[in-house]
């Protein structure tokens, strides 16, 4: 049976309503008591890609707006329990194949960055860059990275070094640290990820890093690339996105999410 935690109202919730977002075979058209929810339309849509492929069924993203009263944490970060009265549900995507749903991803994705970036004081027309480093010259550049790395708990080992950097103008967003060595099956790139808080989801920085790390890896005669992940979700994006091995879904649900660890790997 199904055990709920606090209601979001519980938890001193700023507003009283809040959408919910959930991932269904299209055969379902509401919500009921006791629904898995997500407060993340790209999690959910996400998700919906997910089921599309390994159900082979049509599948489609629910939504509704619903008292913050009724809902309530689960048992993984970013899962809450829907429970409220059933209620019609409206749909965001409707589609019967991967490749139709990747299609409507694409197009979606400038919504839901803008919608995320709501409420943020940012720059949405200013581009994101990334460029490579090289830490003893650019050290400066570097020491901002690290701040980041203090600031979002990640504590990269001693060995690797700030090789990529994102940048919105004259602003340090985001970078890799990245050290290669060489191992019985050939050489291997190991690398961690951090992104400020304040500008994460800002134009798929996080996505744009792990594509330059992987260039990064190969450029740099890499047979294997190796990630050291503190964070479930970014754990199950490496592990379904990118094709990483290991154990992503190793996390319990109990455990701190700030004691969450496990190292991905996949051959280049």
């Amino acid at each position: 049976m199904r055990k709920k935690g606090k209601s979001l109202a519980n938890q001193n919730y700023q507003y009283k309503t809040i959408s919910i977002y959930r991932a269904v075979l299209a055969t379902i058209t509401e919500f009921k008591p006791m629904d898995y929810v997500t407060l993340s339309q790209k999690w959910a849509i996400e998700h919906c890609q997910h089921i599309i492929a390994t159900e082979e069924e049509p599948a489609h993203v629910l939504y509704a707006h619903v008292k913050t009263q009724d809902v309530y944490d689960a048992y993984n970060p970013g899962e809450y329990f829907y429970d409220g009265p059933p209620i019609p549900a409206k749909k965001i995507i409707y589609k019967s194949t991967p490749e139709q749903l990747e299609m409507e991803f694409e197009s979606f994705k400038t919504w839901l960055e803008n919608q995320e970036l709501i409420g943020r004081k940012l720059p949405t027309n200013q581009p994101l860059q990334i460029t490579s480093i090289n830490q003893e010259e650019d050290w400066e550049i570097a020491d901002q990275i690290d701040n980041i790395a203090k600031k979002t708990n990640i504590r990269p080992n001693s060995n690797k070094e700030v090789v990529l950097v994102a940048q919105v103008g004259e602003e340090i967003i985001g970078g890799i640290y990245a050290a290669t060595y060489e191992e019985e099956h050939g050489r291997t790139y190991d690398f961690d990820i951090v992104v400020n808080p304040q500008w994460q989801g800002y134009q798929n920085v996080g996505l744009k890093l792990i594509n330059a790390a992987i260039q990064d890896a190969k450029s740099n005669d890499c047979q294997t690339i190796q990630a050291h992940v503190v964070n479930p979700r970014l754990a199950v994006i490496l592990a379904n996105k990118y094709g990483f091995d290991g154990m992503p879904h190793h996390w319990d649900g109990k455990t701190p999410i700030h004691n969450y660890s496990t190292i991905l790997t996949r051959q280049i």
